[in-house]
């Protein structure tokens, strides 16, 4: 069902008094109509197109026979990728109705739809054509006071990630608002954002594609759109290993080639993705950049791993949090972590929205010397540990009257507690690696006791996992001054006389002066 044919009727919604008909008495071969209540049926399969279908109305109480009604349909096929790769707002106040209404009952008139002003500010801020935005589902999720769900997808080629588009709309909220009269509550519908509402403890988000449509009817004008669901699973999705992997969902990116075996999936990767799902690892900056990533999901027991090489003593090696100041009505989520290097030192900042942790290791040497290091963080419901490069750096020392020895881990490990009582991370803007991109704010708005410097990092950065998921560098969902790979090192790599086979079984690690051989297992 589609929609009803409608005529300007004081008594419209009185249907038992009238009769609907085809004008010519053919029925259109890719539609069917109700001659009792006038609801319109598009047959499966139906292409993409414009239909103009023209009827005639008689009302038995009043005694009108043959009002004319003309209904256009236009017909737009939205791929499983568009729904996999949108993004979505959250609305307060109007009813899915109101979003897609035509008539204003006001002036008696018609006028542009909340919809039709939405998808033209979307592809004015994503600077793309207005025929490649599709608003393609707007959903009521509660009726009093109304709340609304409206999830759209945009590309070039191919379609543009969820954390570009969410990302961009956050960051002009307040101007589409003004400009197509809504208030915008969520940006990214996340059910698992505020703590303990879904789930106590771990929460992920899954997308719930229906295959039956969503229609809502709005007299002059109606949409049926894809129902789609964001449940909250509640447990942490990086570890759910329960539902069995196959290649029919893609699982290799840029390019690789999935295959089956007895052992599970594996990827044969082009060459220059050497992540085991063909994954870009390394990305570069050069102190003026940043690169956009979906946002670290929330699990009662985190870790975060990353690897990074730099001659510059400071900079912002990945911040997730907000990245505007909060609106005056708006429940506030403070939650953020960052991790930085100021005058070569590691410095970790995690706000679970209770009061900001600092945490910070005096290495024996400084970190910006041109060599790979690794920062390894670990965090529960109440405590955070940041360690360096395994801990390599730490210190036994014996004693000579026999009392145990003292193990000295100062140099490349601290320990801190989450100030009460928020236990934990919820984040739901881009996570940023390399630099920051957002509006400059007070921190007091978000109630911080600490503020990342935020300066841009001058290196590379690589092999960034979270929770066992190894996030893919290739492509971000938005980027400025940054590149996959790392120059810097496949330089060195290059020149090497030694690692020119290192390829054969394994990968060329370089550091910015020289080069060696990983070699893969066995």
């Amino acid at each position: 069902q589609i929609g009803r044919v409608y005529v300007y009727d004081l008594d419209d919604w009185d249907l038992p008094d009238k009769k609907f008909h085809w004008e010519t008495n053919h029925e259109h071969p890719r539609f069917k109509l109700d001659e009792d209540n006038g609801m319109i049926t598009m047959r499966t399969g139906t292409k993409d197109g414009r239909y103009h279908l023209r009827f005639k109305v008689y009302d038995r109480k009043h005694t009108q026979s043959d009002v004319q009604a003309n209904v256009t349909v236009t017909v737009r096929e939205i791929p499983h990728d568009a729904v996999t790769n949108s993004g979505s707002i959250r609305i307060a106040g109007i009813t899915d109705e109101d979003f897609i209404r035509v008539w204003n009952y006001r002036t008696q008139s018609l006028s542009r739809s909340k919809l039709d002003r939405f998808k033209d500010k979307l592809a004015d801020l994503l600077n793309t054509d207005r025929e490649n935005v599709d608003v393609f589902s707007v959903q009521l999720r509660r009726k009093h006071p109304p709340l609304t769900d409206v999830r759209f997808s945009a590309h070039g080629s191919p379609y543009y990630k969820p954390v570009r588009l969410n990302g961009i709309v956050l960051m002009h909220r307040e101007e589409i608002e003004k400009d197509v009269g809504v208030n915008i509550t969520m940006v990214g519908i996340d059910e698992c954002l505020y703590e303990n509402q879904m789930c106590e403890g771990s929460c992920t988000n899954t997308l719930d594609i229906s295959s039956l449509p969503y229609m809502v009817n709005a007299n002059k004008t109606s949409l049926v759109g894809v129902r789609v669901d964001v449940l909250a699973e509640c447990t942490c999705g990086a570890r759910n290993f329960s539902k069995a992997e196959s290649c029919r969902s893609s699982p290799c990116f840029n390019g690789g080639r999935c295959m089956e075996t007895r052992y599970g999936l594996s990827c044969s990767c082009p060459t220059g993705y050497t992540g085991p799902r063909c994954q870009q690892t390394t990305r570069s900056f050069r102190g003026n950049g940043w690169a956009w990533y979906p946002p670290l999901d929330m699990c009662d027991d985190s870790h975060l791993s990353f690897e990074f090489i730099t001659r510059k003593s400071d900079g912002l090696l990945l911040y997730n949090g907000p990245i505007v100041p909060p609106e005056r009505d708006e429940l506030l989520v403070s939650d953020f972590i960052s991790v930085e290097l100021e005058r070569g030192y590691p410095r970790l900042l995690i706000d679970f929205g209770s009061g900001t942790l600092e945490l910070r290791v005096k290495t024996k040497k400084s970190l910006d010397d041109g060599e790979w290091h690794r920062l390894d963080i670990f965090w529960d419901t109440e405590n955070v540990r940041m360690v360096v490069d395994y801990c390599k750096s730490a210190e036994v020392n014996e004693n000579e009257d026999g009392s145990p020895p003292e193990f000295d881990d100062s140099t490349c490990q601290a320990r801190g507690t989450i100030p009460p009582f928020n236990e934990y991370l919820n984040v739901n803007a881009p996570l940023q690696i390399g630099g920051f991109y957002r509006e400059q704010f007070d921190p007091t708005h978000y109630r911080w006791n600490y503020m990342p410097m935020g300066k841009g990092f001058d290196g590379c950065i690589k092999n960034l996992v979270h929770n066992s998921k190894l996030y893919d560098l290739a492509h971000p969902g938005l980027s400025r001054n940054s590149v996959a790979g790392c120059p810097q090192t496949e330089e060195v790599c290059s020149q090497s006389e030694q690692t020119s086979r290192c390829w054969e079984h394994g990968n060329c690690v370089g550091s910015f002066t020289e080069a060696r051989c990983q070699c893969r297992p066995g």
